[in-house]
């Protein structure tokens, strides 16, 4: 996609700059317009197909080269899980700024760069909208003062990592490439008439000759104030994006203290259900026990597996021993060790009572489905459905089993 951006890109400049044409500015002028094309997701499964895309835009230009965009569109993203074939569909808005590296001629290619969000459907069947950053190249072809054909790709940097049903270490993104056609209404501004320093008739009454003195203009404030323009809007956009990566942070913060409440409020409960460990060691496992999962959230899965299995092998009959089988077996997954974590999660349902057997049995059929032991993933998901009705994760394993 990017290649084909580039290609197309170098064509138009070749182009603009072996044909000699008439400027034609956009300034101060609205565009509206509408375009279809392809995308291709980049996610941690196989996403090696295309998908379809459309979208609808209005745009005012700002000044002769930079123009501002409100764009709408759906878009459809295919993957493969579990060697089925499926789709997350989107729908979208963004803000673009297009800065056009050349607007003499016929050919005006154009830098892109904004910001949006996109609205999703997860596998529990309830729909969500995240941030995203954009970036892109494209080439706006006139085909009058009134009418252009419209080519440009962009790379959308997703915040989420549900794009697709696999959980992997980093967010997913899509590429996409559009064409289409824009309209801009009313007319643009004729280049203002060159003045004549004296009439014809005074130059007779003077003796001068019968020729024409033009005055060469005047520079004035526009383009100074075109380019303070430009500055704070790129300034704003430097300020989305500081924005939008410190909201990241603060949901990772809070995603970790949220899953770290989880884990007090069972151990609490299994401390009340069970009989406790001697008090001298009790402390230990929990501080030891919060370390550990520090360590998973902070992505450092080898040094988390390693405190949980010393955990499980120093105290085994502690109530959280369950709980440290399951986050070794959550580690190798995102680890893309599934094999390794189908034997941790085994491990959890041995226990005659955990409160992490439903999540187990979640992992377990996604671990299965990752090595393409497709029956006993599905297996896995039966029975977190008849066992533990009451779930959260039902909805989740509902929809991966409808899926295969």
């Amino acid at each position: 996609m990017r290649k084909a951006s580039l290609a197309i890109l170098l064509a138009a400049v070749m182009v603009s700059g072996s044909i000699e044409v008439a400027a034609q500015s956009l300034a101060k002028r609205f565009m509206l317009g509408m375009s279809a094309g392809a995308q291709r997701l980049y996610s941690n499964g196989p996403t090696g197909k295309f998908g379809f895309g459309g979208e609808g835009h209005l745009g005012y230009r700002l000044t002769g080269r930079l123009g501002a965009t409100l764009v709408g569109g759906y878009a459809n993203l295919p993957y493969t899980i579990a060697g089925v074939s499926t789709k997350t569909n989107i729908f979208y808005g963004n803000l673009l700024l297009d800065f056009e590296l050349l607007n003499k001629g016929k050919f005006h290619p154009y830098l892109l760069v904004g910001a949006g969000t996109y609205n999703y459907q997860q596998v529990n069947g309830f729909r969500k909208i995240e941030p995203s950053g954009i970036g892109g190249l494209g080439v706006r072809w006139l085909l009058g003062h009134k009418f252009a054909l419209d080519i440009n790709s962009t790379y959308h940097y997703g915040s989420s990592d549900r794009l697709d049903a696999i959980l992997g270490s980093g967010n997913d993104r899509y590429a996409s490439g559009r064409l289409g056609f824009s309209f801009f209404p009313g007319s643009s501004k004729a280049a203002p008439p060159k003045e004549e320093l004296f009439s014809e008739q005074e130059m007779e009454n003077t003796g001068m000759e019968s020729a024409v003195v033009e005055v060469e203009p005047q520079p004035d404030s526009a383009a100074i104030k075109q380019q303070e323009e430009y500055t704070r809007l790129k300034a704003k956009v430097d300020e989305l994006k500081q924005t939008l990566n410190s909201k990241e942070s603060e949901i990772v913060t809070l995603s970790t203290a949220l899953a770290e409440s989880k884990e007090r409020v069972v151990q609490i409960q299994n401390t009340v259900e069970t009989q406790p460990p001697p008090a001298s060691n009790n402390g230990d496992v929990r501080g030891l026990y919060e370390q550990a999962l520090n360590k998973f959230y902070a992505k450092r899965y080898m040094e988390a597996m390693q405190t949980f299995a010393d955990l499980a092998n120093q105290f085994p009959n502690h109530p959280l021993v369950s709980n440290c089988h399951y986050w070794i077996g959550e580690s190798h997954f995102q680890l893309r060790n599934y094999q390794e974590a189908v034997e941790a999660l085994n491990r959890v349902l041995q226990f005659s009572q955990s409160p992490k057997k439903d999540d187990a049995l979640l992992m377990l059929g996604k671990s299965y489905a990752q090595i393409k032991r497709t029956e006993e993933a599905r297996q896995a998901f039966t029975r977190l459905i008849q066992e533990y009705p009451d779930s959260e994760y039902v909805s989740k394993a509902s929809a991966l089993l409808n899926r295969m």
